[in-house]
């Protein structure tokens, strides 16, 4: 047989394996896609889960004062809302001027077209809050 016959062959074998594992699930627990275990619990932080030394600032992160958002300084910052036919989202941005905002530059470019977004369709909410 040749090389590639045998390859071939091979790759077809493990195909066939595959399907037939997929296949072989008990009929009382259906395949939902989701994971089989739980990844999150509520005693674990990805940040305070880095290790013993980070572990002693985890009680202050869950116990940290929600400020005013519409109080100053903290009304200076905001979330950037931008929209178009074919996208939407939102950054976070910091009032630095009557009418200008620093933000990051990826939140203004659009990759898919490879352009920056227009300024009419952007819109700073300062002191927002969920």
């Amino acid at each position: 047989m040749s090389r590639r016959k045998w390859l071939l062959a091979f790759v077809t074998g493990l195909a066939l394996l595959g399907a037939a594992a997929g296949r072989a699930q008990s009929a009382e627990t259906p395949d939902t896609g989701l994971p089989a275990r739980q990844l999150h619990t509520s005693d674990w932080d990805g940040i305070c889960a880095a290790g013993t030394d980070f572990g002693t600032g985890c009680a202050a992160i869950g116990a940290r004062d929600i400020v005013d958002a519409a109080a100053p300084p903290w009304r200076s910052i905001g979330r950037i809302n931008y929209a178009s036919t074919r996208m939407r989202g939102h950054c976070t941005g910091t009032l630095v001027g009557e009418r200008v905002v620093a933000t990051a530059a990826h939140c203004l470019y659009n990759a898919a077209r490879r352009t920056w977004l227009p300024a009419p369709s952007l819109l700073f909410a300062a002191g927002y809050q969920r």
